[in-house]
């Protein structure tokens, strides 16, 4: 009885470390492993406000206004870049605020994006365009000087003039005694002839329009009298009697 007994305690003894053995290497029992950690949490997308289309006429000066928000943190950045349209130097890009100038004359469409980047490097992106309009500007007439000519006696002036806005441009001219003269455009020449043996001074107004603005320049003619030298008279001591015709 005894060697069963020890028999059965040794059997039992053995059984009761291999449990504790295996439930050691399995973490234990119900609080062996205790509480996992919490995930990170995902770090959000920054938003960025590009602002609202905009036109805007030609030359000015305009302000990109944007801004960024960021929901589990800070925007560290702001960048802004021209996407699109002629290019134009940006003040300030590395500001929520920037600006530019407009040199264009033309009607173009100018696109601006808005890059903001938060505390953690992610970034958020939005663009703004701005129509730019063309605005007329008046055509510039070159300079005449003074000029003369004789009675009667044509005289062709050349004309130039240029306009920004590539517009066709057509000229005209006034005077205050046209009884007097005959004037005439064609192909960018002005073409003047005194008449009624005229002789004087005129002030000559040019204009030139591209359709809806206008410049305009003076300068004055002056005609001048053709001279005829007068006859010499010859003295009468000097005159020489010719000979008579012999007889036959």
């Amino acid at each position: 009885m005894l060697q069963y007994n020890s028999h059965h305690f040794l059997r039992k003894t053995l059984t009761q470390s291999l449990l504790i053995t295996s439930l050691a290497a399995c973490g234990g029992g119900s609080d062996g492993g205790g509480e996992k950690p919490a995930p990170s949490p995902t770090n959000k997308t920054p938003i960025a406000n590009a602002g609202e289309d905009k036109t805007v006429d030609e030359g000015s000066s305009v302000t990109l206004l944007g801004s960024g928000t960021d929901s589990d943190g800070t925007i560290s950045s702001y960048s802004w870049t021209q996407t699109s349209g002629e290019s134009v130097t940006i003040d300030n890009a590395s500001s929520s605020s920037a600006s530019f100038d407009i040199t264009t004359n033309t009607q173009v469409t100018l696109t601006f994006q808005l890059t903001v980047t938060d505390n953690d490097g992610a970034t958020g992106k939005d663009t703004v365009s701005f129509i730019v309009n063309s605005v007329n500007e008046a055509p510039i007439l070159s300079q005449i000087e003074n000029k003369a000519t004789y009675q009667d006696t044509a005289i062709e002036i050349a004309l130039t003039a240029s306009d920004s806005n590539g517009d066709t441009l057509s000229y005209s001219t006034s005077l205050s005694n046209n009884a007097n003269f005959e004037v005439n455009i064609s192909d960018d020449i002005l073409h003047i002839t005194p008449i009624n043996q005229y002789v004087g001074d005129e002030v000559i107004a040019v204009n030139v329009s591209d359709g809806e603005l206008e410049d305009s320049t003076e300068f004055t003619l002056q005609v001048l009298q053709v001279s005829i030298p007068p006859l010499t008279q010859i003295p009468s001591d000097e005159i020489s009697t010719p000979p008579p015709m012999p007889v036959f």
